[in-house]
C-alpha cells in the first residue's frame, strides 16, 4: 500500500475519533431540555374566550377582538385552514420545512401535519371526532404521503396529556389576560384588522412544548427565548391568517438554537368543507 493511502487513512481515522467525541461530549454536557415527565399539563392554563360579545370590531381593544375569535373558532359548523413555514438552526444552513392542514366538518375535525428536511421526515395525522375521541395516525413516507392503517386511539383528555394542544382552537398558544404580555393592532385593510401580540415564554406555551416534543420526536421539551404573533380578524371576528414567530432551544447537538415561522391561512368558513381520510377514520 503507498504511503501516502496509509497517511490518508490515518488522517481520516483521526478526524472521526475526535468528530465521534465531540459529538458525545457534545450532547453529554451541552443543554437538556426539560423532561417530559416532569411537567403537569393541567397547570397550562387556557384560552380565554368572550362568547356574548355587543361590539363591534373597531370599539374592542386587541386583546377582546382574539378573544371573541377564540369562541367563534370553536363554534364554527366547518372550515379548513393551509399551514406552511420552516425552523431554521445554524445561521440558516440548516432548514426543516413544515406544512398542513386542518379541516373541520359536521363529523369532525382533521390536522395533517408533515415536517421534512434532508435529516428529519415525521408526520401525522390526529383526527378528533364530534364526540371527542382522538386517533393518531403515523406517516410511513411523508415524502411519498404514504400512512399507516391503524390508528392509536385516545379520549381527548388522554390525548391532550400527551400532545399537550387541542388542534381546533385557535393557535398552540394560550391566549388570556396572563399570557398575552402586548397587544397591538397594526393595520387595517379592506375591513381586515391586523394585530400583534407578544406572549410569555413560559405561560403561553406550555401545553405547545409539550406538543413541539412529540409531533418533533424530541428527547425533551424546546426552551424559549421569544414568541410573537400577527393575527388578522375580519369584521365578523373570523380568522384570515395568523403568523407565529418564535425563538427556542432544543436538545440537539448540545443546544440547538432555532428560528421558527408558522402561518396559518383559512378558507370555507361555515361552507362546505371535504376532509380527506375521512372514512378511513370513521370506518369502524
Amino acid at each position: 500500500m503507498a504511503k501516502w493511502i496509509k497517511v490518508l487513512i490515518v488522517v481520516i481515522t483521526i478526524v472521526l475519533i475526535v468528530g465521534i467525541a465531540s459529538i458525545i461530549i457534545i450532547n453529554s454536557t451541552g443543554f437538556k431540555g426539560q423532561n417530559i415527565n416532569e411537567i403537569d399539563i393541567t397547570s397550562a392554563g387556557s384560552d380565554a374566550e368572550i362568547a356574548e360579545n355587543t361590539k363591534s370590531i373597531d370599539e374592542c381593544t386587541p386583546q377582546e377582538a382574539v378573544y371573541i375569535t377564540n369562541n367563534k373558532i370553536k363554534n364554527f359548523n366547518s372550515y379548513y385552514a393551509c399551514i406552511s413555514g420552516e425552523v431554521t438552526a445554524l445561521g440558516g444552513i440548516y432548514k426543516q420545512n413544515v406544512s398542513g392542514y386542518k379541516y373541520k366538518n359536521q363529523n369532525g375535525a382533521l390536522y395533517i401535519s408533515k415536517s421534512t428536511s434532508a435529516f428529519v421526515n415525521v408526520g401525522k395525522q390526529i383526527y378528533i371526532s364530534k364526540d371527542d375521541n382522538v386517533q393518531v395516525r403515523e406517516a410511513i413516507n411523508v415524502k411519498e404521503d404514504t400512512w399507516q392503517n391503524t390508528t392509536t386511539k385516545f379520549t381527548l383528555n388522554n390525548y391532550l396529556q400527551e400532545y399537550g394542544v387541542d388542534f381546533r382552537t385557535l393557535t398552540n398558544y394560550v391566549l388570556n389576560d396572563a399570557t398575552i404580555t402586548s397587544a397591538t393592532l397594526i393595520s387595517v385593510e379592506n375591513s381586515v384588522y391586523t394585530y400583534t401580540l407578544f406572549l410569555d415564554i413560559n405561560s403561553a406555551t406550555l401545553g405547545y412544548r409539550l406538543n413541539m416534543a412529540k409531533m418533533g420526536d424530541l428527547p425533551s421539551l424546546p426552551e424559549f427565548t421569544s414568541c410573537k404573533m400577527d393575527i388578522s380578524i375580519n369584521q365578523n371576528f373570523e380568522p384570515i391568517r395568523i403568523t407565529c414567530y418564535d425563538n427556542y432551544k432544543v436538545e440537539k447537538f448540545g443546544g440547538l438554537n432555532c428560528i421558527s415561522t408558522l402561518t396559518i391561512d383559512f378558507f370555507n368558513i361555515n361552507e362546505p368543507v371535504e376532509m380527506p381520510e375521512e372514512e378511513f377514520f370513521n370506518q369502524e
